[in-house]
C-alpha cells in the first residue's frame, strides 16, 4: 500500500513537471516576435517586443527553478524512506554514545 501511494505521488509530480515543460516550450515556439497587424493601432511595437522578451526570459527562469524544485522534492521523497529506516538506529546511537548523552541530555529511555 505504501509503495503504491508513493509511486502514484511521484508519477503525478513528474507528469505535471513534464506537462508544464512541454506547454512552456510550445508557448515559446509559437509566440510571435513582431506585433500582429490586428494590434498595430492598439499596442506599441516596442512594448510588445519588450513583453515578448520578458516572457521568454521568465519562462527560462521558471524552467530552471521548477527543475531545481522537482529535483529537491524527489531527493526529499527518496531520502525520507532511507531516513525512516535509519531513524531507530540513530536513536540508539544517541542514547548509547556518552557525548551524545551529555549534549542531548538523553537518559536512555528513548523519549
Amino acid at each position: 500500500m505504501y509503495n503504491t501511494i508513493f509511486i502514484i505521488i511521484i508519477a503525478v509530480l513528474v507528469f505535471g513537471y513534464v506537462l508544464d515543460r512541454i506547454l512552456d516550450t510550445l508557448n515559446l515556439k509559437y509566440s510571435l516576435p513582431d506585433l500582429p497587424e490586428e494590434l498595430s493601432g492598439i499596442f506599441d511595437p516596442g512594448e510588445y517586443k519588450k513583453s515578448q522578451l520578458y516572457k521568454r526570459d521568465n519562462t527560462r527562469f521558471a524552467f530552471i527553478t521548477s527543475s531545481l524544485s522537482i529535483a529537491i522534492l524527489m531527493l526529499v521523497f527518496f531520502c525520507w524512506r532511507i531516513w525512516m529506516a535509519g531513524r531507530k538506529a540513530f536513536k540508539r546511537y544517541i542514547q548509547l554514545h556518552p557525548l551524545c548523552t551529555v549534549v542531548f541530555r538523553t537518559d536512555g529511555s528513548g523519549k
